[in-house]
């Protein structure tokens, strides 16, 4: 199976007497999200699916208002797997960020652009997760 997320962020002032035609800051334009995903067994049958995903952001999100700074673009992978027991428990494991690339995840934008008052969060760094999923 091949999942495909893509969303589009077209967010601007309209002829803002300040700000004229620039784009909302903190909100990247393109975002990209895809998996490929091999299940075991039939559709619907219990057993095991391991896949492959990435993220991309190819330009970061302007920083403040004025669009004078841009956070930079970035593109992550992971790799999941997972075993169904039965159709209510199923075991799972995944890596994220598996190439442990360093990114700005958010931004806390500023209406002036003032460069020592921005926030920028880091974003994950490489990591892995398991457990136990249980549907009630």
């Amino acid at each position: 199976m091949w999942r495909h997320v893509y969303t589009f962020n077209d967010f601007f002032f309209d002829d803002d007497p300040v700000l004229g035609d620039n784009r909302l800051p903190g909100v990247p334009k393109h975002i990209y999200i895809t998996e490929v995903r091999l299940n075991g067994g039939l559709q619907g049958e219990n057993g095991w699916h391991i896949g492959v995903d990435k993220r991309w952001v190819p330009d970061g999100a302007w920083t403040d208002y004025s669009n004078t700074t841009r956070a930079p673009g970035y593109a992550i992978f992971g790799v999941k797997a997972g075993y169904s027991l039965n159709d209510r428990i199923e075991l799972f494991f995944s890596a994220e960020n598996i190439t442990n690339k360093r990114y700005i995840s958010n931004i806390s934008t500023e209406f002036l652009s003032d460069a020592d008052s921005r926030i920028f969060t880091p974003g994950q760094g490489r990591a892995f997760f398991g457990g136990i999923t249980v549907k009630l």
